[in-house]
This record gives structure tokens, C-alpha cells and sequence, in this order.
């Protein structure tokens, strides 16, 4: 079971926490062990976003979520941002810290089967390529190889 550094998004206010997945879903936990499960049934649409599409993309439900400086959003690398959109109508917004777009759909894509509709999730590679990804990202975030040997290998099992 690993656990990811992220901020959570409400407002204006970003609240640093981590997150844990396991099969039933995921849950954060914030501040002083105010922890918070997710299921995912509970999600209506559920999407992973780098800077990129997050730069292009401002809805009316990010505009009221993040406010004002969902305009003025500036591009960040290692960055990557989840939303996902309850049942009830509520969204969730997660960064991922220090984890880029291909990262963060490695870690989701064990579950893709129980994520809702459709998701940002990439179908096109194998169980394979994806296997491959989360070692390499492994290996990345315990200091085993560098941000330039990842990056070259990460290029190298996508085919970019």
C-alpha cells in the first residue's frame, strides 16, 4: 500500500495531506488524523489532469471551486491534478505532488475497472507498459534513479 503526497483543493485554500488507495477506494488524511474515505461508487466522473489540460480547461464547476485563480492557474511541472465529480455534486480536486500526468494514471489504472464511466485513464497501453511505469516510478521516488534516467526511460516504455 503506498501513500502519495497531495494538496486538496477547496476554494482558494489548499490543505496538504496524503492519500492512500485501496480496493474499496481511497481515503486522505489532513491535519491532525482527520481522515476522509472516498468509495468509488461514490463517483460520477472521475479524471486525471497534467498542467497542460489544466491550463486549457476552466469550467464553471472549477471556477466555483477554485475561484478566481482558476484564471490565473500557472503551468507547474511534476504536477498533476485529479477531479472527481461525486454522485451527490460535489467535486474533489487532488494535486499529486512531485507526480507527473503518466504517473498518476499508472497508480489509478489497478482500478480502472471500478472508476466510473468514462475517466481520463488511458486504455491504449498494456498491462505491461503500466507494470513497467509504476516500477520506474518507484524506483524515481526512492531516489534509486534520477529525474533524467526516468524521464528516458519513461519515454522509452511509452514509445514518445
Amino acid at each position: 500500500m503506498a501513500i502519495y503526497s497531495i494538496v486538496i483543493i477547496e476554494g482558494d485554500k489548499e490543505i496538504t495531506g496524503n492519500l492512500t488507495i485501496h480496493q474499496w477506494g481511497f481515503h486522505t488524511m489532513t491535519g491532525f488524523r482527520k481522515k476522509v474515505e472516498h468509495k468509488w461508487e461514490d463517483f460520477r466522473v472521475f479524471s486525471i489532469e497534467g498542467p497542460d489540460q489544466l491550463q486549457k480547461r476552466v469550467t464553471v464547476t472549477r471556477l466555483l471551486t477554485i475561484g478566481v485563480f482558476a484564471f490565473a492557474k500557472k503551468k507547474a511541472t511534476g504536477e498533476s491534478f485529479l477531479f472527481a465529480e461525486k454522485k451527490d455534486g460535489s467535486t474533489l480536486i487532488i494535486k499529486f505532488l512531485k507526480k507527473s500526468e503518466p504517473e498518476v494514471k499508472a497508480i489509478f489504472t489497478p482500478f480502472k475497472s471500478k472508476l466510473p464511466g468514462e475517466n481520463a485513464i488511458p486504455s491504449g497501453h498494456g498491462s505491461d507498459e503500466v507494470s513497467q511505469l509504476e516500477k520506474l516510478a518507484e524506483l524515481h521516488a526512492n531516489g534509486s534513479i534520477t529525474s533524467e534516467e526516468f524521464t528516458a526511460m519513461k519515454t522509452k516504455i511509452l514509445g514518445l
